[in-house]
Parts: structure tokens; C-alpha cells; sequence
């Protein structure tokens, strides 16, 4: 029997086009969605002041997909960074931590077993120029922790529409169930400023 998961999502403008935030019940991750074109209001955002991880989303020139993942200390100003040199992608996704307890190692940490990770399935390339060395060395508890942090971010993210890592890694055919269904039902769309929950989610990868 697959194990459920509730998801709430918020639609910040009441649509899937625009600021969406995500978190899955007792988990301390926060997920945050938009696009390129609203970047002025993602910065005020105070998620993006925090440290985590980002992927950043768009096109090759042939119109083939293209995704970056790194991470920051603040990442509202790494976006801005991005903004001046990064002509490619249209939307950002990034998670933080609620709690506020996710630090830079834990960042880095994330980053690279999410770089190695979407290099394994190989469904969308890397616009990452610098291969992660593995990440922090972290504690052994906190390596547990960060393991399982990055496996409710990548049960958020295929709801959120991003497809990097849909598929099979064979580093994580241990610690992620395999061969389930993906169920979800989004039969009301909310108006502006209301929340989605009772998301039912049960992964796939």
C-alpha cells in the first residue's frame, strides 16, 4: 500500500501561471515557483532571503529544454545575479527551509546530490558548468536529514509541472519506493489569494 502524502499548495495570484508556494504536511521544506517576468516581487519575497537550493527553468536556442541548479545563501540575490548573465530560463523553482535551521552546508549538500542525480537520468541537461564535488561533508545525522529533505522536494517538484527528475537513478533506487502510482486532483481551481489541500500524492520514481 503506497503511502499518502497531503501537499498544500498556494496560488499566490490564484493561478498555476503564477507565484505558487508548496510544502507537504510536518515537513520543514518550503517550495516557491515563478516565472523570470515576476522576478521584481520575487525578490521582496521573504522565502528568497533565506538559504537553499534553486533550479533554474527554460530553453535551449533550438527550443530543447535547459535547466541550472544551484544554491545561495540569499537567494533572491543569486536570482539577480542569474537575471544579468543567464539568458536561457523563464522560471525559477527553489525551496528553503521554514524553520530556518537549513544552512550552507546543508545547502551545498543539496545541490550537489541533485546535480549528480538529474546528470543520471539524464531527462533534461545541465546548463551547469562546475561539476559539485559531492557537497558538504556532513554529519551523519545530518546527511539523514538532508536525504530525506531532498526527497519531499522531489515528490513537490513533478506537481509543480518541473520534470528534471522524473525518472530512474539508480543511487536512489534504495531510498525512494519504486513502481507506484502518482494520484493528484486539482478539480477546484481557488480564487485569488486562497490555498489547494488535501493534495493526495502518492511518488513515482
Amino acid at each position: 500500500m503506497a503511502e499518502g502524502k497531503q501537499i498544500r499548495l498556494f496560488l499566490i495570484d490564484g493561478t498555476f501561471s503564477g507565484l505558487v508556494t508548496a510544502e507537504i504536511m510536518n515537513w520543514t521544506g518550503h517550495v516557491f515557483k515563478g516565472s523570470r517576468s515576476e522576478l521584481g516581487r520575487i525578490y521582496q519575497r521573504e522565502e528568497a532571503q533565506r538559504t537553499g537550493v534553486y533550479i533554474l527553468l527554460g530553453d535551449k536556442s533550438d527550443g530543447s529544454p535547459l535547466a541550472y541548479i544551484g544554491e545561495s545563501d540569499n537567494i533572491a540575490s543569486r536570482l539577480k545575479q542569474h537575471a544579468a548573465k543567464k539568458s536561457f530560463w523563464s522560471e525559477v523553482v527553489f525551496v528553503t527551509s521554514k524553520d530556518g535551521n537549513l544552512t550552507s552546508a546543508h545547502a551545498r549538500y543539496i545541490e550537489a546530490q541533485l546535480i549528480q542525480r538529474a546528470k543520471e537520468i539524464g531527462r533534461i541537461p545541465l546548463e551547469n558548468g562546475n561539476e559539485p564535488t559531492g557537497g558538504a561533508d556532513l554529519p551523519e545525522a545530518d546527511a539523514s536529514d538532508m536525504n530525506h529533505f531532498i526527497k519531499e522536494f522531489l515528490t513537490i517538484l513533478p506537481v509543480l509541472g518541473v520534470e528534471v527528475f522524473r525518472g530512474r537513478s539508480s543511487k536512489w533506487d534504495d531510498a525512494l519506493k519504486a513502481g507506484e502510482e502518482l494520484q493528484y486532483d486539482i478539480s477546484d481551481i481557488p480564487s485569488i489569494g486562497k490555498e489547494t489541500w488535501r493534495y493526495c500524492l502518492w511518488a513515482n520514481y
